[in-house]
């Protein structure tokens, strides 16, 4: 299997760590990776190779996975995912896990809290029907001063 991982970071490195420990013995594929990725090779055994082009490079990437018959592509960088990699690489064929840059962006906006995950009527999930989880704040508050945070 030809797995292809977008992204330099240690979210991109634990991802490669764990896959080139995949009974499957993959062949990875990192852009554009990292120094520190080169080890995993002899750590693993696993066949590892860095490519130089960069997450946001989205039709550089395609062409890439579309050439080296890359069976998955994963994507880590939000970067990559607010360029909608995902349909691009959907629309040429290509398997990928990630979201599509509308999903994307539902969780970049509730990260910079413009959008209110949990409170009352304003909560999307609970609009949509979509089961979470229920946090009493005020309860919150009151545990937090008493731990003296």
């Amino acid at each position: 299997m030809r797995i292809l991982i977008i992204g330099r970071g240690g979210r991109e490195h634990a991802i490669a760590w764990k896959m080139a420990q995949s009974a499957l013995n993959p062949e990875l594929f990192i852009a554009p990776g990292n120094v520190g990725m080169r080890h995993i090779t002899a750590q693993t055994g696993a066949s590892v190779t860095l490519v130089d082009i960069g997450e946001n490079e989205t039709e550089r990437l395609r062409d890439f996975a579309l050439t080296e018959h890359i069976d998955l592509t994963v994507v880590g960088p939000e970067a990559a995912l607010a360029n909608d990699i995902a349909t691009v690489f959907t629309a040429a064929g290509l398997r990928i896990f990630a979201p599509t840059a509308a999903a994307a962006q539902i969780g970049q906006i509730a990260k910079e809290g413009k959008l209110p995950i949990v409170a009352g009527e304003e909560n999307m999930c609970s609009q949509m029907g979509i089961c979470t989880l229920s946090i009493d704040y005020e309860e919150l508050g009151r545990m937090a001063g008493k731990m003296g945070v």
